[in-house]
């Protein structure tokens, strides 16, 4: 999806292959094949969280922390990947009625680990929104999507 690899050239990160993650130490991210995904819609939504993680980095928008899986400031940091990838995937026309559920699933589980803290909850939109603005702003878009005014859903293809 053109738009998307815009996105994701724009923003020069080191790329390496494997199981989808963010490496904060070594500055990675790290990607399986697009074949391996049931779509490409599938595809971008997940390297948009890893790459949402990414801008959490010192030399970015410094939000990492050191956290323990599950812990408060590890739940925070998910809610702020999932939705700023969120945000990006329908800035560039991806809405899909199966990744918005997906998504909703993976934020609910978080939250739920929040303890539903709604504070928290504001906190990480922000944290998000700066993310996606972020890794808009080499595109001179951070509010303006490229689609018209009218979001047409993508196609799954698998």
């Amino acid at each position: 999806i053109d738009v998307c690899e815009t996105v994701l050239t724009a923003n020069p990160h080191e790329l390496r292959p494997g199981e989808p993650a963010y490496n904060p130490t070594l500055d990675v991210v790290k990607m399986p094949a697009l074949t391996d995904f049931q779509s490409r819609e599938h595809y971008y939504l997940t390297y948009f969280h890893e790459l949402s993680h990414w801008t959490g980095h010192p030399n970015r928008l410094d939000r990492i922390e050191p956290s323990k899986f599950g812990d408060e400031k590890y739940s925070r940091e998910e809610l702020v990947a999932e939705m700023s990838a969120c945000f990006l995937s329908a800035h560039c026309g991806i809405i899909m009625e199966e990744l918005v559920e997906n998504s909703a699933a993976y934020l609910q589980s978080w939250i739920a680990m929040l303890n539903g803290d709604a504070r928290l909850l504001m906190t990480a939109a922000s944290a998000a929104q700066r993310a996606a603005d972020f890794l808009l702003a080499p595109l001179g878009t951070q509010q303006e999507s490229p689609q018209s005014d009218t979001v047409e859903q993508t196609e799954s293809t698998a």
